[in-house]
């Protein structure tokens, strides 16, 4: 054997090596990526800078078994939905004006909940003018919330429902809803309210889905406030049904589906706004000052 045969022979067991050092490490990464090994200074092998997670999270024991969920957020009250996620985020951009001063600005935010379907358990009435997934609110995502088309050009349909209508078709207003009534094809919106309360429930929308974005998970995003739910009782858990109605405060013309959030979910939410609100007390106080 020569010395160009040996040294070729010596690379290839190196390779040999490198590759199985490879898999062992691709195996054990696998098995350590969760939730807390990736948002947690606690989870991490190495001290070091993490990705802090905003979402208020409650989800089956099956969701956090499959995507390597802490354990402390699984709730056997979560009724209709495999999991749920609530933040209150920038949308990036800035709101000014206050007390009429051009210099008076704050962070623009938004409330958003995250709803997570398993489609083996829940069949999904997806109108059939949906797509696989679409951003409906463009407030969280681009310059485009910024342009005003001139012709009535629009960048999706408005709502047809007499519960999503808003007046000028020329005006981007409410999209017309992914969701629908498979034989009449009313578009479908959510109304969420406490479980003994006996009036109309607060109505919201959908503002982004995917229908497949796991195998068998399809994801909505909705716009949700959780201090402004009309609730019974302090003690009540919330309701958010999937409805077609003659109107926004109308009869409930079908009801589709119910997810249930415990009531210990939505005072964690409340909470979490309460102690935003007291950061921001001091902006307003600051702009609403005479000079």
């Amino acid at each position: 054997m020569n010395c160009i045969e040996q040294k070729l022979k010596s690379m290839l067991k190196l390779l040999a090596v490198f590759s199985a050092l490879l898999i062992f490490s691709s195996a054990s990464f696998s098995e350590e990526m969760n939730w807390k090994s990736r948002f947690s200074l606690e989870g991490k092998e190495r001290p070091g800078p993490y990705t802090k997670d905003p979402h208020i999270w409650i989800y089956t024991k099956a969701f956090a078994e499959r995507f390597g969920m802490p354990d402390e957020w699984i709730s056997d009250e979560l009724k209709g939905v495999e999991a749920v996620a609530w933040r209150k985020i920038s949308t990036g951009f800035s709101i000014c004006g206050w007390a009429g001063k051009n210099s008076a600005c704050n962070e623009s935010k938004s409330n958003i909940l995250e709803l997570y379907f398993d489609t083996r358990k829940i069949n999904i009435p997806w109108a059939p003018w949906s797509r696989e997934s679409d951003q409906l609110d463009i407030s969280l995502v681009n310059s485009q919330h910024f342009l005003s088309p001139r012709d009535c050009e629009l960048r999706r349909e408005n709502s047809i429902s007499p519960v999503g209508y808003r007046g000028k078709q020329c005006v981007q207003r409410i999209h017309r809803q992914p969701l629908a009534d498979p034989e009449t094809k009313n578009e479908i919106f959510m109304f969420s309210k406490g479980e003994t309360y006996r009036k109309q429930g607060n109505f919201t929308r959908v503002e982004a889905y995917d229908k497949q974005v796991y195998p068998s998970l399809s994801w909505l995003q909705v716009g949700f406030f959780p201090q402004s739910v009309n609730m019974g009782s302090r003690n009540d858990n919330l309701i958010i049904s999937f409805e077609t109605r003659d109107a926004p405060l109308g009869k409930t013309l079908h009801l589709f589906h119910e997810i249930t959030l415990p009531n210990e979910y939505i005072i964690k939410l409340k909470n979490h706004i309460k102690s935003e609100r007291k950061k921001s007390r001091s902006f307003y106080k600051k702009s609403l000052e005479i000079n």
